[in-house]
């Protein structure tokens, strides 16, 4: 009985010991390898399904001394003892918040203000962009902040319609046939004819290739415009379904595929919890490129992008000049306004509904961030912009509009030419692009962009239509 008892202890000892050195090696481990960042699953429809996961601290943050700085904004050689130094641009004892926010109303309420803090894990962000054409922008989105940004939710429409092959897109689907076999597409419905999709032939031909892990592509049917469908309303539908592991506090950037985030905005929305809910974002508006800058008061004349504005359209007019909402959490757009894309664009909230929804970490405040990017209304070249009307509800072409190439190949040039929007009114003002007006990945890229910093037509006479 005694040696039986020895031996009870030693094994107990032993397994305690082992419990111990798990426990050490467990913890001493990053929170996620960066190659397996996002992982992959399949439905059982075949659809890829996209884990999140949490990227390790240390990729945002420096350490100076006891004292966390946010790296982006912060002068890593200076900062020492526990003290951040901030670049130009940045402020805050953690260097984390841009200096175009300084500005903003709340920044300067006792009440608000304390309750923002730095978050040690920062809130994933899920990017959703409609898709017509607009790959600079595209492109601008995710080489400018794919270390920010979690997931791209993209999708397009073509009405131009071929056969759906079986081969791609569906359980049975060969990755052979994909450059990243994470790009298929989510179909939208089951049984249908498939648009031709020049984005997704783009990714299959090795576009993105390094970030495609971080791309859901999703190709949206005439169909599902029927009965009050829309188009971001179909992507935000397709992002809940297949992006798993969605915490309320992960962050949904939404856009009209026309607009660039500023990088230090996005940052502080990453990294920051305690900022009010919803976040609306007043862009810099451009026209054809950054060529043309819209004049203030005129935006209201730049036609909205595509068709999944013919969701604002149905808006109240009263709120045609308020910016639309681009940031909300899981958390408030799934009790604030149902996942419906409508509600959110009208921006309403029942007083009943306020008080439920404000917290401590995310007081309800409607608020916009000014200057929070770009946007460059139809950025495109002369035959893409021809395609794009083209391929436009006949309701929302303009009036001016035909199918002659011939003809409107050189319209569109002279508008380009001259700054005139789709309604033929002159908006833009002539301004020579710099590093301060233009996003900086195109600023960097100038030589791949020359179509979006210099008016391709500025020199050749062509006739003006007034």
């Amino acid at each position: 009985m005694v040696r039986l008892r020895v031996r009870c202890r030693c094994i107990t000892v032993a397994l305690i010991i082992l419990h111990i050195f798990l426990g050490i090696w467990y913890f001493s481990q990053p929170l996620d390898s960066h190659h397996h960042f996002l992982q992959r699953g399949e439905s059982p429809s075949g659809q890829k399904i996209l884990h999140l996961r949490d990227q390790p601290h240390t990729v945002h943050f420096v350490s100076s001394g006891n004292e966390l700085c946010v790296r982006e904004g912060t002068n890593e050689e200076a900062s020492s003892g526990g003290k951040c130094v901030c670049i130009p641009g940045w402020k805050g004892r953690r260097c984390g918040v841009p200096e175009v926010l300084q500005r903003v109303g709340w920044m300067h309420v006792p009440g608000v203000i304390k309750n923002l803090q730095l978050r040690r894990r920062a809130k994933r962000l899920i990017m959703i962009s409609p898709f017509t054409l607009e790959f600079d922008i595209f492109e601008t989105n995710v080489l400018g902040l794919s270390d920010l940004v979690d997931v791209f939710v993209v999708g397009e429409v073509n009405d131009t319609t071929t056969t759906f092959s079986p081969s791609f897109g569906t359980a049975n689907a060969s990755a052979s046939n994909v450059t990243d076999p994470h790009i298929t597409p989510a179909v939208s419905s089951t049984n249908h004819t498939i648009p031709s999709l020049p984005l997704l032939s783009r990714l299959q031909g090795g576009w993105l290739r390094e970030h495609q892990h971080k791309i859901v592509y999703v190709p949206v049917l005439e169909s599902d415009f029927k009965g009050g469908g829309s188009f971001l309303q179909t992507l935000v539908y397709f992002a809940v379904r297949l992006v798993s592991d969605l915490r309320p506090d992960d962050l949904l950037l939404l856009t009209t595929g026309e607009e660039i985030l500023r990088r230090d905005v996005t940052v502080f929305l990453k990294l920051f919890h305690g900022y009010p809910m919803p976040v609306r974002c007043r862009y810099k508006q451009h026209l054809y490129g950054f060529f043309w800058q819209v004049e203030e008061g005129m935006e209201k004349n730049i036609m909205t992008n595509s068709k999944e504005n013919l969701d604002k359209e149905k808006m109240n007019n009263a709120t045609i000049n308020q910016p639309n909402i681009c940031a909300v959490s899981i958390h408030f757009f799934s009790n604030a306004f149902e996942y419906q894309v409508s509600q959110l664009h009208n921006g309403k909230v029942p007083k009943e509904t306020r008080a439920f929804l404000s917290t401590a970490d995310e007081p309800y405040l409607d608020w916009t961030i000014e200057k929070a990017g770009w946007r460059c209304h139809i950025c495109l070249s002369v035959q893409s912009i021809f395609h794009k009307f083209l391929n436009t509800p006949l309701a929302q072409q303009p009036n001016w509009f035909s199918e002659s190439p011939s003809s409107m190949l050189p319209f569109i040039q002279r508008l380009i030419k001259f700054g005139q929007n789709e309604n033929l009114e002159k908006v833009g003002t002539a301004r020579l692009p710099s590093q301060e007006t233009v996003p900086p990945y195109i600023w960097q890229n100038k030589k791949n962009f020359a179509h979006l910093t210099k008016n391709p037509y500025e020199t050749i006479s062509i006739q003006n239509l007034e």
